[in-house]
């Protein structure tokens, strides 16, 4: 699976502090509008989209969030470099020294629309010994 995203982070900041000078001469009175007009405009409203999009990529470091084709992949007996490789690194991780284990959180949104956490639990010598998913939310409504 490819994992990429259109932009690093210095690409997103100076973008944005385009389009907070775009904003700004747009703001700045109505004859900025009258003397470059509809494109001026328009290509402003560009660059904010731009500088969304890059962020949003800059904020997940370049790697979409796993989901549960992903979590299907996980073996026993796989190293934490192969999980990190296939996963990415994990929301949140947790040692448990008395039984020398370690689990590794992913959170997603699963197939229904529920919150939920993956769990990928290593034994002491480093590898998959199991792994659980937990739902986190009711996932919505239903229809109350």
């Amino acid at each position: 699976m490819t994992r990429t995203c259109i932009a690093s982070r210095a690409t997103a900041t100076s973008t944005a502090s385009q389009v907070v000078d775009g904003v700004a001469k747009l703001a700045a009175g109505s004859r900025y509008l009258e003397g470059n007009g509809r494109r001026e405009v328009i290509r402003t409203f560009r660059l904010l989209a731009l500088a969304s999009l890059l962020a949003g990529c800059a904020s997940l470091g370049g790697l979409p969030a796993p989901g549960e084709r992903d979590f299907a992949r996980i073996q026993d007996g796989m190293t934490r470099d192969d999980t990190r490789r296939l996963l990415g690194a994990p929301f949140e991780s947790m040692r448990f020294p008395l039984s020398g284990n370690e689990s590794w959180d992913y959170r997603y949104q699963d197939t229904w629309g529920y919150l939920a956490a993956f769990s990928v639990i290593f034994g002491p010598q480093g590898t998959v010994v199991g792994h659980v998913t937990q739902r986190l939310n009711d996932g919505g409504d239903h229809g109350k």
